[in-house]
């Protein structure tokens, strides 16, 4: 995925950013739902960050929310937390989650791809999901393909090109590594959960 020359947390702040003003989703619920995840996740003795303990929770929701809205300012004592990184992407909603995933891998020059899944039925709903990965993909790359050449005169439809792609891309892989494990491999023992794992790009990513 192309991905602009801007450091992560600009990133994060760009796209939670936009999540509040695209969706109905507040500052204080997504605060809620980082909170819920990073207690349940992070040990208690690894913890360093100091939530509301404030007995309203309304008021507890708000202080959390300011909180979280004070890891993007400049001042150096309130960066973004690394600890809070993977709870702060678990917030958003799955579709968002999993774009945001693709370019936080792409900066490491990786794809991330969406774990196999392995319940009932999921051949059929992983099959698809490629059919409408891949879709989309032709469908932006017939797009920038309507005049018969791809030049300098698409560059305003590029991101979104690319990002139909890197979708694509990533529930193909998906679908091989499941082939590989159910078709090809002994059965074994489940292995830990995931909801997305990573495979490294040929060539390097943008920058």
């Amino acid at each position: 995925m192309r991905h602009e020359s801007t450091n992560l947390t600009h990133l994060l702040e760009r796209r939670w950013r936009d999540l509040l003003h695209t969706t109905s989703v507040t500052e204080s619920a997504f605060g809620a739902a980082v909170r819920e995840h990073y207690e349940a996740t992070v040990p208690e003795h690894a913890r360093s960050i100091e939530w509301s303990t404030h007995p309203d929770l309304v008021s507890r929701m708000r202080r959390d929310a300011e909180k979280i809205n004070r890891w993007f300012r400049e001042d150096v004592h309130a960066r973004f937390p690394v600890e809070a990184l993977e709870s702060f992407v678990a917030a958003f909603p799955p579709d968002r989650r999993f774009a945001l995933q693709l370019e936080i891998a792409a900066r490491q020059n990786l794809l991330a791809i969406p774990m196999p899944i392995s319940r009932p039925g999921a051949d059929t709903a992983n099959l698809g999901a490629i059919a409408k990965e891949t879709g989309e993909a032709i469908v932006a790359l017939s797009d920038m393909l309507a005049d018969g050449v791809i030049d300098h005169r698409d560059s305003h439809k590029v991101g979104a090109a690319v990002t139909q792609i890197d979708e694509a891309m990533a529930v193909l892989a998906s679908m091989r590594e499941r082939i590989q494990q159910r078709a090809l491999s002994e059965p074994a023992a489940a292995a830990s959960p995931r909801s997305f794992g990573v495979v490294h790009l040929k060539s390097p990513a943008p920058r």
